[in-house]
């Protein structure tokens, strides 16, 4: 946005330090928002690359994230989170991730039968909602997050997900897709044939297609998410001034 775009907002240019690091020029609107006057323009992010961004830039990008997500993590009151899962010591500003998909990889989860489960969850989804595949989040093109902060730090350093450009997410019952509860009938011995059973396995997890986001950050559960132009991951060292941000940009476009 260009400083003649904005109008008649008040002109007041400063900067902010949080826990030691320079955010960077912001305005203050009339509404009592910030926003950035200079930022990174959003590209398309190429697949398996990592693309660092300043935090301004990063609170820029919020505002472009789909209300749906925005509203579902400031109902349930926490975060949905990833562990950035390349060199620990590059995680201290926000970095825009396009990683490919690896759900159904047996590498990823170090189990055939997890690569397996996933795979079927893909193939029964396809079934459920023939024709519309590649707009909604599934295994064969989304990735887990999940807004238990130490589970996902049980693979990297914890940041916040913000999905960008057009998305989708899912939840299920369970505080995580795999290994299934037990209350999925899907346990135990019969893992081993889940690639045989007739049973939907949405069905048997309570797979949601974009709805449930709030109650399973309130519960702490994995969500599934798939966005057209990666993601921003965002140390969770900022988490109070983000959940400020997102929570004033919201009562904005009330």
């Amino acid at each position: 946005r260009t400083l003649s775009s904005i109008g008649a907002a008040l002109l007041v240019s400063c900067s902010f330090l949080v826990q030691g690091l320079t955010i960077g020029s912001v305005i203050f609107t009339r509404r009592g928002a910030f926003e950035s006057i200079c930022y990174a323009p959003l590209l398309p992010n190429s697949v398996g690359r990592d693309r660092p961004v300043t935090l301004s830039t990063a609170l820029h990008y919020l505002h472009g994230v789909d209300k749906r997500w925005l509203s579902g993590i400031v109902e349930g009151g926490g975060f949905v989170y990833r562990g950035f899962t390349s060199d620990p010591k590059k995680f201290q500003m926000p970095v825009v991730q396009n990683p490919t998909p690896d759900l159904m990889d047996p590498e990823t989860y170090g189990s055939e039968e997890a690569a397996i489960f996933f795979r079927v969850l893909d193939k029964d989804i396809s079934t459920m909602f023939p024709g519309k595949l590649e707009k909604m989040a599934t295994p064969s093109n989304g990735h887990l997050g999940s807004a238990d902060i130490g589970i996902a730090a049980s693979w990297g350093p914890a940041g916040s997900v913000w999905p960008l450009g057009a998305m989708s997410y899912a939840t299920c019952e369970s505080r995580v897709f795999w290994p299934p509860s037990n209350n999925s009938g899907l346990s135990g011995s019969k893992l081993g044939q889940i690639s045989e059973t007739k049973v939907s396995l949405p069905s048997s997890i309570g797979f949601r297609l974009n709805q449930g986001l709030s109650m399973a950050v309130q519960q702490k559960q994995e969500v599934l998410f798939t966005s057209s132009q990666g993601y921003l991951l965002i140390p969770s060292l900022f988490d109070e001034l983000i959940e400020s941000e997102v929570r004033s940009f919201l009562r904005m476009e009330k």
